[in-house]
């Protein structure tokens, strides 16, 4: 439904946001409302997982490139992701995968795309 509503929306809000794109106003507020309003979330995110994770937890938070998202890779982590998504989840956290943000088989393939395939036990 989501990628319905994401390719086949109303014309409004097309018709809402034209002028800012014709006009280039668009540009300007992503460079100075949208890209830092975000920036800072991301800080946020990250000085709290800074916070949160403990010492020895092998982890890495990937660059965030996009609004409310932050990558982390739990190296040596002996679980699949989405046994990781389910306990997670039992605890009220939401989390997605990273493989379904793959965009070709050669990344899907990547080793530390299926951590428990790599470990013993």
């Amino acid at each position: 439904m989501t990628a319905i509503v994401g390719l086949a929306n109303c014309s409004i809000g097309q018709a809402i946001v034209l002028p800012l794109v014709e006009s280039g106003e668009i540009l300007r507020l992503a460079r100075e409302v949208v890209g830092p309003f975000y920036k800072r979330k991301s800080e946020l995110a990250q000085d709290w997982i800074a916070g949160s994770f403990n010492d020895s937890l092998d982890y890495h938070v990937h660059v965030s490139e996009e609004p409310c998202s932050c990558g982390f890779w739990f190296r040596g982590m002996r679980i699949s992701a989405e046994t990781l998504y389910n306990r997670l989840k039992e605890r009220g956290v939401l989390v997605v995968p990273g493989h379904y943000f793959g965009v070709s088989e050669d990344w899907r393939a990547w080793p530390r795309m299926h951590p428990a395939e790599l470990c013993d036990g």
